[in-house]
Formats: C-alpha cells, sequence, structure tokens
C-alpha cells in the first residue's frame, strides 16, 4: 500500500523542523532553502515537489517506483553543454496532493 500523500503545507512544516530551513522564491515557485541554498522546490502543480538528492539515493528512489519518483536532470547538461555534476541530482516527486 502506498504511503498517503502530502500537501505542500506538509513539506513546509516538515523541512522547518530541520535547523536553519527557511523558504523563498525562485522563477516564481516557493523553495525550500538551509543558508540560502535550495534544497526542494514547490511548483504550481501541488502533485509535485522536487529535491536535491544524491544520485545513489536516487537511483534507488526512481527504481523503487518509478510512477511517483523521477530524475528530472537526466540527460540534461549545463549551459556550456557539458553534464551535470552527478554529486547532486534533482527528483520531482509526484504523490503529494493539493493543499
Amino acid at each position: 500500500m502506498p504511503p498517503s500523500a502530502l500537501t505542500h503545507d506538509d513539506v513546509r512544516r516538515l523541512a522547518r523542523a530541520f535547523p536553519e530551513v527557511h523558504e523563498g522564491a525562485h522563477m516564481g515557485h516557493a523553495d525550500l532553502r538551509v543558508r540560502d541554498k535550495i534544497f526542494a522546490s514547490l511548483p504550481d502543480d501541488p502533485a509535485v515537489v522536487s529535491m536535491k538528492i544524491a544520485p545513489v539515493n536516487l537511483d534507488v528512489l526512481v527504481r523503487s517506483d518509478p510512477e511517483t519518483f523521477r530524475d528530472v536532470w537526466e540527460g540534461v547538461g549545463s549551459r556550456s553543454g557539458s553534464p551535470r555534476s552527478r554529486a547532486t541530482r534533482c527528483v520531482t516527486c509526484s504523490r503529494t496532493r493539493g493543499a
């Protein structure tokens, strides 16, 4: 049985339980930050949260539930055309629900 869905407000509440987390915004979307570094974005779609994640964890999530988790940087290069660093990747989780 899949876990119950979270709202963006749930995600905010859980994230703020950690030290130094605060909300910001970029490109017209809310985000969550630590020391002004973004670790999660809350796009307009209330069913989606995008998070930075270590590649090994991303691979496990995507393999375990590809309908919920998606590697949004897969195959995407930087502005210079070189591949993005594998040190940090971005995963989209689509098992949230509207507020």
